[in-house]
């Protein structure tokens, strides 16, 4: 689900708007550091000039990741000067300690070392909201410093979450099975790597559709 709500910033509000009280998770980053600050006033106004109709042109998680891949290569490439070999710039990418725009970049065992902190997206109207935050060692949380504190226990999530037809407190019911005035609508993605499991075009074929017959 990250992939979805990490594009948020990139979808326009009418797209937005056909997925109120959708609940997903996506990977929080600090938007207040200076690095950020000068990194999306440069992204902004390079989007604009390249893509003057879009709607939306904040940089989103993964454009920050691709930034700060080509910063810890960079990093290690001019740490080699003249003496460049294979191994010796995989050692200096491994040893990389920086702060990205993405998080920590540091690596311990071949690994990213920090852990993910991930906001808790909920889709309303035109928009979203970042009710909680949630780390793997410490579930849920209110706020980020929050998230790092003592205890690992799971905590509840306050507040309401936002759901279709504003529903606000309630719990929706889930299944209902289908009426002539309400029938089930099944969508199939259009675009697939494997067309053997399913194809659009003409009709919709292959083998997750013929597993259901």
């Amino acid at each position: 689900m990250d992939s979805i709500t990490s594009m948020f910033n990139a979808v326009n509000s009418s797209v937005m708007s056909t997925m109120e009280g959708v609940i997903g998770i996506k990977t929080h980053y600090s938007e207040t550091n200076p690095s950020f600050k000068d990194f999306s006033i440069k992204f902004h106004k390079g989007f604009r000039s390249e893509y003057p109709d879009e709607e939306m042109s904040e940089p989103g998680f993964y454009a920050l990741c691709a930034y700060d891949t080509i910063s810890t290569i960079a990093k290690a490439v001019v740490g080699l000067a003249n003496n460049f070999t294979s191994e010796k710039l995989l050692r200096n990418i491994l040893m990389s300690s920086f702060n990205g725009l993405s998080g920590k970049v540091q690596f311990i065992d071949g690994q990213i070392s920090s852990l993910p902190v991930y906001q808790i997206a909920n889709v309303v109207r035109k928009g979203y909201i970042e009710p909680k935050f949630w780390t793997p060692k410490f579930a849920f949380s209110d706020s980020k410093e929050r998230s790092g504190g003592s205890g690992g226990t799971l905590r509840v999530l306050g507040g309401y979450v936002n759901r279709p037809g504003g529903l606000l407190n309630q719990t929706p019911c889930g299944w209902v099975m289908p009426t002539d005035a309400k029938p089930m609508t099944i969508g199939v993605p259009g675009r697939i790597s494997f067309e053997k499991f399913v194809k659009v075009k003409p009709g919709v074929t292959g083998f997750c559709i013929d597993v259901f017959k």
